[in-house]
């Protein structure tokens, strides 16, 4: 299954604005894979408007019994159009993913006691790393974590 997703979150001045991602599911999931992908350029490789990328790369989470969710980054999506991206802005990556997280939760697109993984590269591994510091100052566990993808990290 595959999901578009929207859901609000915090821009650099801290207001509320709307963002989006995109989800994969597998019939029995057993945790879910936050995936936070490299720098871009242009609207057109964020997550929800590349299906031909992102498609292929859940489709190897999916097989193995996770669900795929790729966070598009304020500036891209759905905010493209009233927002400019703050490159490396620690704050704004980590509250995206943070904010998509707390919403899967509240809409029981996941389960509670679901395992919880983050990885990225280049952005996506400042994003990682930064959404990980957020989750876990918040009592939120993460499973295991990356950022690259020749490794994860578990703890």
């Amino acid at each position: 299954m595959k999901k578009h997703i929207l859901f609000k979150t915090q821009d650099t001045d801290k207001k509320s604005i709307l963002s989006s991602a995109i989800l994969y599911k597998s019939a029995s999931p057993e945790g879910i894979c936050f995936i936070h992908h490299g720098t871009i350029f242009t609207n057109d490789m964020a997550p929800t408007n590349n299906s031909v990328i992102y498609d292929a790369i859940a489709k190897l989470f999916t097989q193995k019994g996770y669900i795929a969710v790729f966070p598009d980054y304020i500036g891209f999506g759905v905010s493209y159009k009233t927002h400019f991206h703050p490159y490396l802005h620690k704050e704004t990556l980590a509250r995206n993913s943070f904010d998509l997280l707390e919403y899967l939760f509240e809409k029981k697109l996941i389960d509670d006691d679901m395992k919880i993984f983050s990885a990225g590269h280049s952005e996506g591994g400042f994003a990682s790393l930064a959404f990980v510091e957020l989750a876990q100052k918040n009592g939120i566990v993460i499973d295991s974590f990356s950022s690259s993808f020749d490794k994860i990290w578990s703890f």
